[in-house]
């Protein structure tokens, strides 16, 4: 028969956790539903023997953040340094790190007269410093807390003495890995968690407007590229639709005055509707051709032609019309149609800028493959610095390497770089987060954030916003069951992809789901993949 004393104790430690730890805990019951720990001060379905505790703990990082040598972990434990570039340390900073998840289960006699059983799951602790941590948290049992509470300390213990256990408390983070791939596989984890939450921090901070001048949230503004400049969408908007609107597209450039950095397609598409884009891209288009000197226009229909230098003709490819490019009259084969200085006059004037009369042709009716395919270049590509090969980012980091020569660039300034150290302190990020900001985790905080802005700009003055702010607090997002970060649902989906650690899981049992899993976890016999909060 279970001790009424030792259940009358967990529940009040629940209880005190939820209070202390808020997000970060969760109780659950033996089929993995969340329970609320008030319940359990009652009549709950809960038995003795069938709580669990599960803590995601934030580890506490060292005010100047732990340096993580990305040469060193792509290399792999045991690996000995060389003397070439590639071998040189490419150290980046971790202000925060990947939660460590504790998950607890309390037994019938727990805690006046047995210990708790619990797991341990990091991605950036090996299984052999795991054992070390868990030597730890067992000798803490034993020594403070035997016949009382002890999963308080053991988060306090996880958030402020785990790095000086592991040997980190130094300002530097050494990975030990089996090999070269999983030594990079875990430092790209750690590097895309620690933007990730540089940008959550951002988003969640308030910020001033430098068009408008009022304090927003982060969320509520856009981060331009490279200059890393911050403004709010509503000025962003305006500031893009005006010009646009106007055809004087060479003026979308950052507001900050002492910046001029371009606004990128990738930011143009996000703030302007469909219309718009479209005219952005034809004034572009326009652009380009009129500043490049073999490109010319039919006289007749105004098509677009490419001209031969040899012998300055061309031949339109629309109406067939083969004519001048000097004169811009049919073409006169073994007859000068003027001088050779007017002709220079000519040649030279192509070289700055095209002609009056062609600067004043604004529709542009087809438009040929090539001229297409180098448009989408100019737009989406870089040049390789080393060979010149044109190199389209479509998703991760900023740091390039080429297919050609395989030379390493950043995407952002175009300039070779060795590793990673290129992105510490300059202008340049290694991750773009205008990219990030369409990401689905980032998409996710948004919609509560939105939400939550309801109540969070103005103080509760009466019981209509404080039930406001009630029901906010009674919308939790699940927890996922590998690391422990809340992740919301997108509408009524229940299958959830966890912006901290990537892994997907079902929202309603809590269980991971593997690549594949997913078609038969949601079936008639298993979950609902779409249910209402």
């Amino acid at each position: 028969m279970a001790d009424e004393g030792c259940w009358a104790e967990q529940a009040d430690e629940a209880v005190a956790l939820a209070a202390i730890l808020e997000d970060a805990f969760e109780a659950r019951g033996p089929s993995g539903a969340p329970v609320e720990p008030e319940e359990l001060l009652g009549d709950t379905e809960v038995r003795p023997g069938e709580l669990r505790f599960f803590m995601s703990v934030e580890v506490a990082v060292p005010d100047g953040g732990l340096a993580l040598d990305l040469a060193r972990a792509r290399r792999g434990e045991g690996s000995c340094a060389g003397s070439s570039v590639q071998d040189q340390a490419q150290i980046y900073i971790l202000q925060h790190l990947p939660p460590v998840s504790l998950q607890v289960e309390l037994p019938e006699r727990y805690p006046l007269y047995s210990a708790p059983t619990f797991w341990l799951v990091c991605p950036w602790i090996t299984p052999g410093e795991l054992g070390a941590v868990r030597r730890a948290l067992e000798a803490l049992w034993e020594q403070e807390a035997s016949g009382g509470a002890v999963c308080f300390l053991w988060y306090e213990f996880l958030q402020h003495s785990v790095l000086e256990l592991l040997g980190f408390a130094g300002g530097e983070l050494r990975l030990k890995a089996r090999n070269a791939r999983d030594g990079e596989g875990v430092a790209v984890q750690l590097v895309q968690y620690n933007e990730r939450r540089k940008h959550l921090d951002f988003c969640r901070a308030s910020h001033r407007c430098g068009v408008c001048l009022e304090e927003r949230l982060g969320a509520e503004m856009h981060v331009l590229q490279p200059c890393r400049h911050h403004f709010c969408r509503a000025c962003i908007s305006d500031l893009c639709e005006l010009h646009v609107r106007e055809g004087s597209i060479d003026k979308l450039q950052c507001p900050e005055p002492s910046c001029r950095a371009e606004l990128g397609p990738g930011l143009l598409r996000r703030v302007l509707s469909e219309d718009l884009f479209l005219r952005w891209e034809s004034l572009s288009l326009q652009k380009a051709l009129e500043a490049m000197p073999d490109v010319t226009y039919c006289p007749r229909c105004e098509a677009v032609c490419w001209a031969n230098s040899e012998d300055d003709s061309a031949d339109c490819p629309q109406c067939h019309f083969s004519f001048c490019t000097l004169c811009r009259n049919k073409r006169h084969v073994g007859s000068e149609c003027m001088t050779a200085e007017e002709r220079l006059a000519i040649l030279e004037a192509r070289q700055k800028g095209r002609s009056r009369e062609d600067m004043e042709r604004s529709k542009v009716k087809e438009l040929q493959n090539e001229v297409l395919a180098m448009k989408y270049i100019a737009q989406n590509a870089k040049r390789c610095p080393r060979c010149g090969t044109a190199i389209e980012r479509s998703e991760g980091c900023n740091k390039m390497t080429c297919s050609n020569c395989g030379a390493f660039f950043c995407f952002l300034c175009g300039k070779e770089v060795d590793g990673y150290g290129h992105f510490q302190g300059g202008s340049c990020m290694l991750f773009d987060l205008a990219d990030l900001a369409e990401q689905n985790w980032v998409r996710d905080l948004n919609l509560q954030l939105d939400e939550a802005a309801e109540f969070l700009q103005v103080a509760p003055r009466g019981a209509q916003d404080v039930e406001l702010l009630e029901r906010w607090g009674r919308v939790k997002p699940p927890i996922c069951p590998n690391c422990g970060h809340r992740s919301a649902k997108v509408g009524n989906n229940n299958h959830i992809r966890c912006w901290a650690c990537s892994s997907s899981f079902c929202a309603l049992c809590l269980k991971v789901l593997r690549k594949g899993d997913a078609a038969t976890h949601f079936s008639p016999s298993g979950c609902k993949q779409h249910t209402a909060d």
